[in-house]
Parts: structure tokens; C-alpha cells; sequence
């Protein structure tokens, strides 16, 4: 019996070996095909859309040492974040000067004007200007280069001839690798695809760096996906359809219930603003008030309740009332946070060094964000950079609201994308983040260029504030 009980684990090691190798050559097969029928259908754009492609990539997906060296295994402790990693700096910064020579060589054509972007300017001087204040000057100025490179990739987006269209190739590059390869690693590479924390308990990652981030590339590159196939009805294109099914199982296996509940919003919105006769700007009042109204009932709740009000969402997706251990974190970082209410600790500081230690004796789970961006940007920046973050995203909706046109599917997807980030920043964080995905598609939605010279074309209508083009039917 034990020979013969040998003999079948051998045989079906041998079946699986066999079923990887297939698998790896199809997801491989497949993600080139795709990628050169998508280079084919490119329009209006540069090659050097490549850089903000490089740059989402990596937001989007483990680390670049991970990649470099799989075997190793990188656990983050607060030590090695203030010491930075060598290898992902290089990489970033060559991407930022790369970025930087092509907006020199655009630079008459484009501007990116003060009076255009107060806000942003504004909250990315203060948060400059609160690393003096900060505890560990070297990491938290850091942090802000790393944060300022956002900028300088999404104006490489900006100032192509077609924004939108630039915009569109790089998230579909990205949902063409991430998503197969995020497949094929739970599958079939599972010491890649699958993480064990504290608990024992496997976490499904694919190709990203823990569950919240697989979800996160999930409800993003989910919501993208949909909206190509609703544009672009009756005609069905295949790698979109096949993307879409893959991501869907990927989101239920990541067992993100905030992605899931983003997702599910964001398909809603899409589905109203495209099916239903109604007045879109007054339904865009509607939700951004809303939403306002929501964010501050919630801190209340939360501040003086010890309650959040969206207990019932994560009971409906079989979580606790708690948020798995957010809200006694977040009553926790409040009373934290109240100790220096008006400037914060510095940009990027709080979690470093032995705060972060103190919180851990706490949390088991061993939180490295507040799970609220909106949390962590009060702790980091005080009640002043909450102002400016809150100013930022005004911004962000009158500027939508100003160029927003029922004609246009790209628009729908500017705002299902905008109140997407918005909510998901409730239980989990990106704002101030360098380098974070939602961070830069926020930063993406809120940046404004202007055209010095804007040749009007029979096919594309120019929109003046915020550079963006929309194909006309």
C-alpha cells in the first residue's frame, strides 16, 4: 500500500508539473498576442507612454527586488523601511528622469499652470514643508520625492496628444499582464500566488503584493474592463471578455470585501450613467454630495459612537462589524492622531520607527496603514493637510463636473473611477502614498494641463480644462 500510495503522488506531481508547463505557455501565448493586438489598435499615442505603463506596473504588483529575486523573502519591519531599498529608488528615479526629459521636450506645447492646480500645489508644499517637523527627516523627504514622482508621471499622461486614449492603453498593458500572470501564480505557482500571515491562513496575491492589493487591481482593472466592453457594444472583443471573467474570479479569491463592495459600486455607476435617461450633472451633485455627507457621519460615528456605518456592508460579505480589526485601530490612531492635531506628525512619518512597534504590541495583525486614507492623512499631516486633501478633491469634481459631456464614455469612466477611489480610501488607504496606484489615478483626476496650442481636428473635440480628448461617435 505504501509503495502504490508512493507511486500515485509521483504520478499526479508529474500530471501537475505537466499542467503548469501547459498553463505557462498559454497565459504567455496569450498576454503577447494580446499586448501586440493592442499596440495595433493604438491611436494618437507616443512611445513614451511605456514610462507610465513601467511606473503603474510596479503600483499595481509586488516590489521591483521581488521580481529581481522571487526566492527571497521580504518581510517589512520598520527598520528596513527607514532604510529604503537601493534597488526600487533606482528604478523609480530612472523612470522620473525619463519622465522629466520628456516633459522638457513638451514643454512648449503644454503648462501646467499654478492657478489651474492651487490645491495640488498647495498640498504638496505643505507636505514638504511638514518633513521639517518630522521625527525622521531622511525617510519622510523620501517619501515626498517618491510622492512628487506621481506628479511627474500622470503629466507624461497629460500632455500626450490623446490623454484619454494613453490613459486607456496603459490600464489595459497592465490588466493584459498582471491579471493572467495573477492567475496562472494562485494556480499553478503557489509559493508566489499565495501568502501565509500570522494566522496560518493562505491569502491569495497572484502577482501582487498581499490580498488588499490583488483586490484593489481587481475592482480597478474590473470596472475598466466593463466600461470597454459597454462602449464598444454590440461588437464583443474577446481579450476584454476573457480579462474580465479571470478578473472576477480573482477579485471572489482575494476575499477583499472592500474591493468587492467598490467594484460593485463603481458597475452601478457605469450601468446608470449608460442605460438611464436622466440628468447626468444633476446625479453627479447628487453623489459627490452624498458622499461628503457620508465621510463625515462616518468620523463622527466612529469618534463619538465607537461605531462605523457601514457595519451592515461587511456583515453582508461575511466580515465583522469591526472590519476585521479596523475600527479599534482607527479609535486607537484618533487618540493618537489628537496629540498633535493642527500639523501632524510629517508627511510619511507616523509609521515609521517605533510607532509602529508600540501598535504592534496592540494589533497582532501588525497594521502598517490606518486602513483610511483619509485617517492617515490627519495623523501625517494634521487637521491642515486634511484641508488641503479635502480642498483636492473639490477640485477634482468641479473639474469633471466642468468638462463632463453625456456624449463622451470616457467621462463615465472618470467619474466611476473618481467616487471609487473616494469610497475605497474609507477602509483602506492610498492618499499621500508614493507611488500607490489609487493615489496616482487620483492625482491623474485631479492634475489640469492646457494645451499653448490646440489644433481642433474633425475627430476629436478639445476640451480646455484638463487636457483631456474624447473621441466623438
Amino acid at each position: 500500500p505504501r509503495s502504490g500510495s508512493s507511486s500515485t503522488a509521483t504520478v499526479d506531481r508529474y500530471e501537475a508539473a505537466q499542467m503548469g508547463q501547459i498553463a505557462q505557455v498559454l497565459v504567455t501565448a496569450f498576454i503577447v498576442v494580446a499586448l501586440w493586438l493592442d499596440t495595433r489598435e493604438s491611436r494618437g499615442v507616443s512611445r513614451a507612454i511605456w514610462i507610465p505603463f513601467l511606473w503603474f506596473a510596479v503600483s499595481m504588483s509586488k516590489s521591483v527586488s521581488y521580481w529581481v529575486n522571487p526566492s527571497a523573502v521580504l518581510q517589512w519591519s520598520p527598520v528596513a523601511d527607514l532604510q529604503g531599498n537601493s534597488l526600487e529608488r533606482t528604478y523609480l528615479f530612472t523612470l522620473m528622469a525619463l519622465g522629466l526629459i520628456c516633459l522638457y521636450r513638451r514643454r512648449r506645447e503644454f503648462s501646467f499652470a499654478f492657478r489651474d492646480n492651487r490645491a495640488l500645489w498647495a498640498f504638496f508644499i505643505y507636505a514638504l514643508a511638514s518633513v521639517s517637523w518630522s521625527d525622521y527627516h531622511g525617510p519622510a523627504f523620501k517619501r515626498w520625492v517618491r510622492a512628487a514622482g506621481d506628479i511627474i508621471i500622470i503629466l507624461t499622461i497629460l500632455t500626450e496628444e490623446n490623454p484619454g486614449e494613453a490613459f486607456e492603453r496603459i490600464l489595459r498593458r497592465c490588466a493584459i499582464i498582471l491579471i493572467p500572470l495573477s492567475f496562472y501564480y494562485i494556480k499553478y505557482v503557489r509559493w508566489i500566488g499565495i501568502l501565509y500571515y500570522h494566522d496560518g491562513m493562505p491569502r491569495f496575491v497572484g502577482a501582487t503584493g498581499n490580498k488588499n492589493q490583488l483586490g484593489i487591481l481587481c475592482a480597478f482593472a474590473g470596472i475598466f474592463l466593463a466600461w470597454r466592453i459597454m462602449t464598444r457594444r454590440p461588437k464583443v472583443d474577446w481579450i476584454d471578455v476573457t480579462l474580465l471573467a479571470l478578473t472576477a474570479y480573482l477579485l471572489y479569491k482575494s476575499n477583499s470585501a472592500t474591493s468587492t463592495v467598490v467594484f460593485l459600486m463603481g458597475l452601478l455607476l457605469l450601468f446608470v450613467q449608460t442605460f438611464l435617461e436622466t440628468d447626468k450633472r444633476k446625479l453627479m451633485r447628487i453623489i459627490a454630495v452624498s458622499f461628503i455627507l457620508l465621510l463625515v457621519f462616518q468620523t463622527v460615528f466612529i469618534g463619538v459612537l465607537g461605531d462605523s456605518i457601514f457595519s451592515f456592508l461587511f456583515s453582508a460579505t461575511g466580515r465583522d462589524s469591526s472590519f476585521t480589526g479596523r475600527l479599534p485601530l482607527w479609535q486607537t490612531l484618533l487618540k493618537i492622531g489628537s496629540r498633535r492635531p493642527i500639523l501632524g506628525f510629517g508627511f510619511g512619518s507616523f509609521w515609521l520607527g517605533e510607532q509602529s512597534r508600540q501598535l504592534w504590541n496592540t494589533f497582532r495583525w501588525r497594521p502598517t496603514t490606518g486602513h483610511n486614507g483619509y485617517l492617515d492623512v490627519f495623523i501625517d499631516l494634521g487637521l491642515v493637510g486634511l484641508a488641503l486633501l479635502a480642498l483636492l478633491i473639490v477640485k477634482a469634481v468641479k473639474t469633471l463636473l466642468a468638462r463632463y459631456d453625456v456624449t463622451c464614455a470616457f467621462h463615465r469612466l472618470q467619474l466611476a473611477l473618481l467616487i471609487m477611489c473616494l469610497a475605497h480610501n474609507m477602509t483602506e488607504s492610498s492618499f499621500g502614498r508614493g507611488t500607490a496606484f489609487l493615489w496616482v489615478l487620483f492625482l491623474w483626476l485631479s492634475a489640469v494641463v492646457r494645451k499653448k496650442e490646440a489644433p481642433v481636428t474633425p475627430q476629436f473635440s478639445v476640451v480646455p480644462e484638463g487636457g483631456n480628448l474624447c473621441r466623438r461617435p
